[in-house]
């Protein structure tokens, strides 16, 4: 019994050997233990300060409130039927987490957007609720715009690049983002994590603010990037795709939570042969070592697009594949 146990063993060791040599677990992730489990706030956590979960337990929401709200909003708004009756302009991918929506943020007139929000405001085609929304959006609804904001102070950003263990559900969600950390090729995100390769943890918190914001940047611009490769803009924008007749622009902005300012991160594209519109924001200029939009390479069934950038001092007319500079 005992030599079948054993031989089974090897064999199992053999079978699983070829896997792991082919997919080597990268050590740096090991920096993050994975909760076992799903809680809101990790027990395990170094420190004992009360999450906010734990907060919210004695804080108690009057719920009374709503009504309240809502009254003062039909005052107001009694006219508001109309306005449901137009197509909205805009489609904004937020964040569930930030609790200044962007009707709050732009004043928007009611029935003039529409919003999909999850955790750090990120799309893929693998998300059927991101990627059904954009599609309807995009083909029931006829946006000509989609904004990707992102906004800085964002929990979830923090959580993907933080050391402390996550809960699990929020682990497999916020993977991209905790892979864009490690792959960044920003100066400021490079050296959080080199830092703590070296154990500086003093360093590593110094240099953390600048990380954080840079991160939180680099996750909008490759939420757009994703529009661009995989959403039902990919194949439409295709320039082989002559019967094309979409005409919707994706920005990339990030607003300020505390003093409420929006910035372009300077990565919006649209249809070839068509002007970019160029936003009322600042645009944030990159350093000129890196052009992080730079190169990108679409899913086997898709097309490759076409994409634009809109510069800071004039605006983009002739969209081009975009070409990583030094």
């Amino acid at each position: 019994m005992d030599i079948i146990m054993l031989a089974g063993f090897i064999l199992c060791c053999l079978v699983l050997a070829p896997s792991s040599i082919a997919h080597p677990i990268d050590p740096s992730l090991l920096a993050r233990p994975v909760s076992a489990r799903s809680t809101l706030a990790s027990a395990s956590s170094s420190e004992n300060a009360p999450s906010a979960a734990t907060l919210n337990v004695t804080d108690t929401f009057d719920l009374a409130a709503l009504l309240e709200g809502n009254q003062k909003f039909r005052e107001r708004n009694s006219g508001f039927a109309a306005a449901l009756a137009k197509p909205p302009g805009v489609m904004f991918i937020g964040c569930s987490d930030n609790r200044l929506g962007p009707d709050a943020i732009f004043r928007t007139q009611p029935g003039s957007t529409i919003s999909h929000h999850n955790l750090a405001n990120q799309f893929t085609a693998k998300d059927p609720s991101a990627d059904a929304a954009v599609a309807f959006a995009v083909n029931d609804l006829g946006v000509q715009h989609i904004i990707v904001l992102g906004h800085y102070g964002c929990k979830s950003v923090h959580m993907a690049m933080s050391t402390q263990p996550m809960d699990r559900i929020a682990q497999t969600w916020l993977q991209p983002v905790v892979d864009l950390f490690f792959r960044s090729k920003r100066d400021e995100i490079k050296k959080v994590w080199r830092l703590r390769r070296w154990h500086d943890t003093t360093g590593a918190e110094m240099a953390d603010g600048d990380a954080f914001r840079a991160l939180i940047e680099e996750n909008v611009k490759a939420t757009v990037r994703n529009i661009q490769n995989e959403s039902v803009l990919s194949i439409a924008y295709n320039r082989r795709n002559k019967t094309n007749k979409l005409r919707v622009f994706v920005h990339g902005l990030v607003v300020n939570e505390e003093s409420g300012e929006v910035k372009d991160l300077g990565v919006s594209f649209g249809p070839p042969g068509q002007t970019i519109p160029k936003l009322p924001f600042e645009v944030i200029v990159e350093p000129k070592h890196h052009n992080s939009f730079g190169k990108f390479k679409p899913k086997a069934k898709k097309l490759d697009p076409t994409s634009s950038f809109t510069a800071p001092a004039e605006t983009s007319t002739s969209p081009s594949p975009v070409v990583e500079t030094a």
